[in-house]
């Protein structure tokens, strides 16, 4: 199945205001029963009694590019959702946010990946391997049932596997932290 690019916004601001998508449609609402999902195109994959993850790919129409939706789910329910990124660079993703956000730069030891939290709700990971970041995935924090609400999954994963930037001192001392930098505030966004 194809989208436009655009309807990636339209997930990604769902995600900055505390919500969550099952698709790139306005009209989507959340979908009670998961037995729907197998019929309009998701896989699955885990314990349907415990954590269940449900996966859709979309390609970008004219363009290399991809997005894997993910709906995670717990006991039968659905509780969150992310997306994952083919071809996207970071700040492509980040120009797609409409409201200017508060963002927190980590990065792993090599500094070839790392990872943005954005308002403290969301995640958006990337490999900076080459010249410019690519966007890896995106997923938020909001749980929208009792058992996963305010466990900050994705953001405690982050803790734990990247080392924040905080001192000035590595945004002029280190090429790419400072290309990071340029790339959070030219897409209108607010480092710290």
């Amino acid at each position: 199945m194809s989208i436009d690019s655009s309807k990636i916004s339209y997930v990604l601001n769902k995600y900055i205001n505390g919500e969550i998508c099952t698709g790139f449609e306005e009209t989507n609402t959340l979908i009670e029963n998961l037995g729907e999902l197998h019929s309009i195109g998701f896989d699955s994959t885990g314990d349907p009694c415990g954590h269940e993850l449900f996966e859709k790919n979309y390609s970008i129409n004219q363009r290399n590019q991809g997005v894997n939706l993910k709906l995670y789910t717990f006991r039968r329910k659905l509780w969150s959702s992310g997306l994952d990124f083919y071809g996207f660079r970071l700040s492509n993703i980040l120009r797609k946010i409409d409201s200017p956000s508060n963002i927190r730069l980590f990065l792993d030891n090599h500094r070839s990946n790392g990872a943005i939290i954005i308002n403290e709700i969301c995640v958006c990971r990337f490999s900076y391997y080459k010249e410019k970041p690519l966007a890896l995935t995106f997923e938020t924090d909001i749980g929208i049932i009792d058992e996963m609400r305010n466990k900050r999954i994705s953001t405690n994963a982050i803790h734990n596997e990247f080392s924040e930037i905080l001192t000035q001192t590595a945004f002029k001392n280190n090429k790419k932290i400072r290309l990071l930098r340029k790339i959070i505030i030219n897409a209108g966004h607010e480092l710290g």
